[in-house]
């Protein structure tokens, strides 16, 4: 996986589903992705296979759920999943071709897709978003426990030390799930900065 300092290094990415309100993690998938854009509809297919129903409302960071994955999530074969990320922010400063060119494009965008402008353009999508911030205290909980950096070699192995952090919740009527990612784990075990300093 490639780190911020252009480095490359054997590591993988946690990427979890949490229910915000209970708090208690629904999902686990891993990947050598840094990027998680792309990555909302094979987190409700994981949903969707270990709890046979997809969340109604999927809250996530801007990137994480791209234009196609609001698409394809609004028509669900497991149900509709309403997805509530803000937009990403756009220049204004641009050429007037710019901005016609950018009008045209949103007006062939799939209804869902407008929808979920037009959602996150209300009070009402902005205070069920705001629920996302609650994840933070997972992150927390978890890290805290030893769950954020973890040195176990291969994805299998890290999904499976993410899952003892994770009991088997039964999903709520109405349920909103929130994702996090970027929880780093190494496929090979190596000492940090401060154990080699002790040795």
């Amino acid at each position: 996986m490639r780190f911020a300092d252009g480095a490359r290094r054997p590591a993988y990415n946690a990427q979890i589903a949490v229910a915000p309100r209970e708090g208690v993690i629904l999902a686990v998938a891993m990947t050598d992705r840094r990027n998680d854009a792309g990555l909302a509809a094979p987190m409700v297919d994981e949903i969707v296979e270990r709890y046979g129903r997809a969340p109604q409302n999927l809250l996530v960071d801007t990137h994480y759920a791209s234009a196609e994955d609001i698409a394809v999530l609004a028509a669900h074969e497991a149900g509709p999943v309403k997805v509530f990320a803000p937009p990403p922010t756009e220049r204004e400063d641009v050429k007037p071709e710019t901005l016609k060119r950018r009008v045209r494009l949103r007006a062939r965008e799939p209804e869902s897709v407008k929808a979920w402008r037009r959602r996150m353009a209300t009070p009402e999508g902005q205070a069920v978003f705001s629920r996302r911030k609650s994840i933070e205290r997972i992150n927390g909980n978890l890290k805290n426990h030893g769950f954020g950096f973890m040195p176990v070699r291969g994805p299998d192995q890290g999904q499976s030390h993410r899952a003892v952090a994770r009991p088997r919740p039964q999903l709520r009527d109405d349920p909103a799930v929130a994702h996090q990612g970027r929880l780093r784990r190494l496929s090979k075990p190596q000492r940090s900065r401060e154990q080699r300093r002790r040795s």
